[in-house]
């Protein structure tokens, strides 16, 4: 937003946050080997960062475990 306001002040730190996160179904277990195997390649690529960056997503960083 503050691009459509010239000289607008954008304050450190975070005012919000999004929680995203991957879900399997009960019982399909035997998926997360390839949900985690996914989400570490798409992470690793440099995919996650270049969607973000389209997005305009600025500030955005990864959680820590």
């Amino acid at each position: 937003m503050s691009d459509a306001l010239p000289g607008a002040p954008i304050l450190d730190g975070n005012w919000g946050l999004e929680h995203m996160a991957i879900a399997i179904p009960k019982g399909r277990e035997q998926a997360l080997p390839f949900v985690a195997g996914f989400a570490q390649e798409v992470q690793a690529s440099g995919l996650v960062a270049q969607i973000r960056q389209q997005a305009g997503l600025r500030g955005a960083v990864k959680a820590k475990p």
